[in-house]
């Protein structure tokens, strides 16, 4: 069961890698996107105004585009945060590998929960029963 915890781990460490990077990738794209929505908020009004009414549209086009910038913007923070809690899940699942601290094993778990990585809570809940049978006194 050892053996099958360590390769779980290692599987779910990768994974958590992978996915912090993709999330960094990704806000980073997001945030682009935010910057195009803020600096052509006035300038595309022309194509979706009437001539009558140029004035209202131009301002409705201006607002819609700051506020889906201020959306796009939290979403690329909300990748950042989550792409870092990724890459820590990433290291303390190499660490509960190499370590078998059940200390370890209890944090992976918790962090591959928020992650929704389920080889490395596998894996930890392997890491903890094996650690359990070779220390029996920590019962």
């Amino acid at each position: 069961m050892k053996k099958a915890s360590r390769i779980l781990l290692t599987v779910g460490g990768i994974i958590d890698l992978v996915a912090g990077i993709t999330l960094f990738v990704s806000a980073f794209y997001i945030f682009i996107a935010a910057i195009v929505f803020f600096s052509t908020g006035g300038g595309v009004s022309l194509f979706f105004s009437y001539p009558q009414d140029a004035d209202a549209a131009e301002g409705a086009v201006v607002a819609a585009m700051t506020i889906c910038a201020i959306v796009y913007t939290c979403s690329a923070l909300l990748c950042v945060g989550l792409g870092v809690l990724a890459v820590v899940a990433s290291r303390k699942s190499f660490n509960a590998r190499d370590n078998a601290k059940k200390g370890d094993y209890i944090t992976v778990i918790v962090l591959n929960a928020i992650c929704d990585c389920p080889p490395a809570i596998i894996g930890a809940i392997f890491g903890l029963i094996t650690y359990n049978k070779e220390n029996p006194e920590n019962k």
